[in-house]
């Protein structure tokens, strides 16, 4: 998965299923656009990697750059969203 380097529009599928604030990771930036993933309790841009809890998509970017663990908060929706299948790491029936 390649990683945003700003903002974009991501397609939601019908209605959104929650909103939540999370806490920012420290020195991350999370693009409008992205997913996120919690990462040790902590909101981070989402990426390939083991171990990592879906939360949903960033609705309101924001950089968490320098910053301490928590010291910012980002909203994001849970739901269905339209995101492109990368054609190097593809998401495969057996990924669900």
């Amino acid at each position: 998965m390649t990683a945003l380097a700003a903002d974009k529009n991501t397609v939601r599928m019908g209605r959104p299923l929650g909103q939540a604030e999370l806490s920012m990771k420290t020195n991350t930036v999370i693009y409008q656009g992205a997913g996120v993933v919690d990462d040790a309790g902590y909101a981070a841009p989402a990426r390939t990697a083991t171990g990592l809890i879906t939360k949903g998509v960033c609705f309101e970017g924001k950089s968490n750059n320098p910053g301490a663990n928590g010291a910012q908060k980002i909203a994001v929706q849970s739901g269905d969203f339209l995101f492109v299948n990368d054609p190097g790491d593809l998401i495969l029936q057996a990924n669900v």
